[in-house]
C-alpha cells in the first residue's frame, strides 16, 4: 500500500513466450489437444509507473488466465506492487496451471516448462520496462461501444476505455486499451495458437510505437460480433477514434490491495447432478482460501483488480464499493466467474460457471472498498 503525487515517470515493454512446444491449446476443455506453433509469437507486456517513491507495475499475458503461482513467481523479488492480467485469449497456451480443475477443464496438465517459459518472458519484460522509464505524461479517453451481445440476457459492459502513455515530447511509451469480450472468436479447431482479437489489436498500435496491452474489463457475459479480422479491424479504429483527455504530467498515484476470505466452492450449478460429488472434489482440491482485490488510483482514472471473469451487473456493485472508474477482470488469480448473489441464487445469467456461493460478491465488494479507501479514490489527498 502506498500513496505519492508529482511527475509522472513511465516505462514499457513486451518479450515473447519461449515455449517449449507442443503445448496444449487452452481454452477449450475437456477435449484438449496440443499444438506445435502459434500463427504469430505471444508475448507477455509489462508497464511501470513511478510517482515520487510509489511504484506500479501492469503485465499483461496473451493467456487464458493466470493462476496464482504465475502470479507470485512473477512478483518474486519485487518491491512494488505489480499486477499480472490474462488477455483471455481461449487459444492461447496451456499447460502452466497445476489445478486440477484448470488442467481438466481449460489449459491441460501441469508442465513445469511451459510455466516457466511464461514466468521468464514476465520477468524479462519487467525489467525492460523498469530500464526504459523515464518522465511520461498521460491521457484518458472514453467513450461507449455497441459492437457486443449478451449471451446470457444480462446487462452487458459497453465501455471504452485508452490510457496513453507518451514521452514529454510526445512520442508513445505504452497504451492501455480497455475493452470487455469473450475472446473466443478463432475457431476452436485451429492447429496453431492464436492470440485472437488482443493480439491484433495490440499489434496495429504498436505499429506505430510503443507497447499496447489489451485488457479485459467487465466481460463475464459479453461476446464479440462479427468475423474476427472485421472485427478486430472494427475495434482498432474505435479506439484510435477516441479523443484524448488532458494531459497529466502531475498524477497521483496510490495503490493497496484487500485479502479476500474464500468459502467452500459451491458445485451445485456447475454439473448435472451424477457429476456433483466429482466436481466438488475437484474445485476443494484446486481452490485457495484466499484471494486479493486490489485498486490503483492514477490521475484522473482509477482500477480495481478483481480475480474472476466479472460481469457488468457485478462490477457495478463493486465499482460502487470502490468508488474506481475502471474494473479489470482475470487479473492476480483466477477464481472462476462473479455473478450478482441474486443470479446465483437463481441460478441465472453466468451463474452456472461460478465455482463459489452467492456469497462471493459482497465478500469482492467489502474489500474493494477497503482497497479504494486505502488508495485513495474516495477523495483523500495523497500525501
Amino acid at each position: 500500500m502506498g500513496r505519492a503525487v508529482g511527475p509522472l515517470q513511465a516505462g514499457a515493454a513486451k518479450v515473447p513466450f519461449e515455449l517449449p512446444y507442443p503445448v496444449t491449446l487452452g481454452g477449450y476443455g475437456p477435449w484438449l489437444r496440443e499444438v506445435d506453433s502459434a500463427v504469430e509469437p505471444l508475448f507477455a507486456r509489462a508497464t511501470v509507473l513511478q510517482v515520487g517513491g510509489q511504484k506500479f507495475a501492469l503485465v499483461s499475458l496473451e493467456t487464458l488466465l493466470v493462476s496464482d503461482s504465475v502470479v507470485a513467481a512473477i512478483r518474486e523479488g519485487r518491491d512494488f506492487q505489480v499486477w499480472v492480467t490474462a488477455t483471455h485469449s481461449h487459444t492461447g497456451p496451456g499447460n502452466f496451471d497445476a489445478r486440477l480443475v484448470a488442467e481438466v477443464a481449460a489449459l491441460g496438465r501441469h508442465r513445469a516448462d511451459v510455466e516457466s517459459a511464461i514466468v521468464s518472458a514476465a520477468k524479462k519484460a519487467l525489467d525492460a520496462a523498469m530500464g526504459a522509464q523515464g518522465p511520461a505524461v498521460m491521457t484518458v479517453s472514453h467513450d461507449s461501444h455497441d459492437l457486443t451481445h449478451s449471451r446470457s440476457d444480462g446487462e452487458i459492459d459497453t465501455d471504452l476505455d485508452r490510457v496513453r502513455f507518451q514521452t514529454v515530447a510526445g512520442l508513445p511509451i505504452a497504451q492501455w486499451l480497455l475493452f470487455a469480450g469473450h475472446p473466443t472468436m478463432v475457431s476452436r479447431a485451429t492447429t496453431q495458437l492464436d492470440g485472437d482479437y488482443p493480439s491484433r489489436v495490440s499489434k496495429r498500435f504498436e505499429a506505430e510505437g510503443g507497447v499496447a496491452l489489451v485488457l479485459q474489463t467487465a466481460g463475464g457475459n459479453a461476446t464479440p460480433n462479427g468475423p474476427l479480422e472485421e472485427f478486430s479491424a472494427v475495434l482498432g479504429d474505435r479506439f484510435a477514434r477516441l479523443l484524448e483527455g488532458s494531459p497529466e504530467s502531475e498524477v497521483a498515484l496510490g495503490v493497496a490491495t484487500s485479502d479476500v476470505v474464500l468459502n467452500h466452492p459451491d458445485g451445485q450449478r456447475i454439473a448435472p447432478s451424477f457429476l456433483k460429488p466429482a466436481v466438488e472434489n475437484a474445485l476443494c482440491a484446486s481452490a485457495l482460501r484466499h484471494t486479493e482485490v486490489s485498486v490503483l488510483r492514477l490521475g484522473s482514472i482509477s482500477f480495481v483488480a478483481v480475480p474472476a471473469e466479472v460481469t457488468r451487473p457485478s462490477a457495478k456493485v463493486i465499482l460502487q464499493q470502490s468508488s474506481a472508474t475502471v474494473l479489470l477482470s482475470l487479473a492476480n488469480g483466477y477464481q472462476g466467474y462473479l455473478e450478482t448473489d441474486e443470479a446465483v441464487r437463481a441460478n441465472t445469467g453466468e451463474a452456472h460457471s461460478q465455482y463459489f456461493g452467492p456469497e462471493l460478491l459482497t465478500h469482492i465488494a467489502e474489500a474493494a472498498r477497503n482497497a479504494g479507501q486505502a488508495a485513495g479514490t474516495f477523495g483523500a489527498k495523497a500525501p
